[in-house]
């Protein structure tokens, strides 16, 4: 009896060997579904790539809600998996902690994450800063805490991975996220967002149709970037074979 807790990777079929034993090994399998998605989520290649039936787990069962996924893995076998790695999310954290203090034994199965993807730009990973998210604004709420944790790396020297809002309906794209990026220098007055500044815009990174582009920010905003997800970079200060990377991805 044990919990697994299963690393996705950034697509179905990056799923590794490992995960895919411990998931057929398992009597029950919950997919976390709120914190990211794969690039070509599909639930039914999943089930049939697993064989097994699975469980979407949104935030309210796996924050509120735990004992459901942690209770049956005291004499069953609990699959728990994560797009990306296990640990991209600090509420994935927080259930491994519940478990060990339950005495349930738990196995974790790494992956590939957007956090390492990224070096697919040639930027440099060490030399990322804070990570942030951009939220789709509701009424009054607009926080202003992505553009301070981009203005703290910037001053840094550390290049910004900026993650892009997940909806039930709807994934944020770049072209929203740039958008509200100068909305929110509008509202701040910085000078850090500017019409001009570099950025990169990731969108489906780990797998086959990935895009890349690497310019002026009223350049990006413009591009169709297909599908999400999508991310976007803000870099700081290059080297110059991060400066030569960067250019095989120019607009």
């Amino acid at each position: 009896m044990a919990l697994f807790m299963i690393g996705l990777g950034l697509s179905v079929k990056s799923l590794t060997l490992s995960g895919l034993e411990r998931i057929k090994q398992s009597d029950l399998v919950f997919l976390e579904s709120y914190t990211s998605r794969l690039v070509d989520f599909d639930l039914d290649s999943l089930r049939k790539i697993t064989g097994k039936e699975i469980i979407l787990a949104d935030r309210k069962l796996v924050e509120n809600n735990s004992q459901k996924i942690l209770e049956p893995a005291k004499e069953q076998n609990v699959s728990f998996l994560v797009v990306g790695d296990v640990f991209s999310a600090t509420t994935h954290t927080a259930l491994f902690l519940d478990a060990k203090k339950q005495g349930i034994d738990v196995k974790v199965i790494n992956n590939a994450s957007i956090l390492t993807a990224v070096g697919i730009t040639g930027l440099s990973l060490y030399r990322f800063g804070r990570v942030t998210t951009l939220v789709y604004p509701e009424g009054n709420y607009f926080p202003t805490s992505p553009y301070e944790v981009i203005e703290f790396n910037l001053k840094n020297n550390l290049h910004t991975l900026v993650l892009l809002d997940i909806k039930p309906d709807k994934l944020m794209t770049i072209n929203e996220g740039l958008d509200l990026l100068l909305k929110l220098e509008s509202k701040v007055s910085h000078s850090i967002i500017s019409e001009d500044l570099k950025v990169v815009g990731c969108a489906r990174l780990g797998s086959n149709n990935a895009v890349i582009k690497y310019g002026a920010l009223n350049q990006l905003k413009t591009l169709d970037f297909g599908k999400p997800p999508h991310c976007i970079i803000i870099p700081a200060k290059t080297h110059f074979i991060e400066e030569e990377m960067l250019s095989l991805y120019k607009a």
